[in-house]
């Protein structure tokens, strides 16, 4: 049968669409909590948006002017088994993945919102360069079959 992922909770940026939604739907189907974060919370701790009690690193300047403007999922709770479940749950439905996405770990618990998402850019941009996938093609979905 399905598998069960209560204790899981996923974070949702930029989410507020009909593909949200679905995400939204197949994320409680199998027991997963689904939280959309309001942007004026951007700035607090990825724990304390959990309801841990985390205080969040200081943000550079730098990370303070950043604007999320894309979708992003942060997963909590998840290993590599689950992951590979709920992905494959949103593949089944034919939703389309959220490129930027990342699993809560002990070393980005405390980091803000917009510091994990400066950080998931950075490293979308080192990846394509990395694997020189031509600008042109989007570097939409390539990512999402080897991550």
């Amino acid at each position: 049968g399905r598998m069960k992922l209560t204790g899981h909770t996923i974070l949702c940026y930029g989410l507020n669409t009909e593909k949200g939604k679905k995400i939204k739907t197949a994320a409680l189907l199998l027991g997963i909590r689904v939280k959309s974060v309001d942007p004026s919370r951007y700035g607090e701790a990825i724990g304390s948006l959990l309801g841990k009690p985390v205080e969040v690193q200081a943000e550079t300047e730098e990370e303070q002017g950043v604007q999320i403007s894309e979708e992003m999922m942060v997963m909590a709770g998840f290993n590599s088994r689950t992951l590979d479940h709920f992905l494959e749950q949103l593949k089944r439905r034919g939703i389309p993945g959220v490129v930027l996405k990342a699993v809560v770990t002990p070393y980005n618990v405390s980091w803000s919102s917009r510091r994990l998402y400066r950080e998931l850019c950075g490293e979308r941009e080192a990846y394509r360069q990395g694997n020189a996938v031509p600008e042109a093609t989007g570097g939409k979905d390539e990512s999402d079959s080897n991550d």
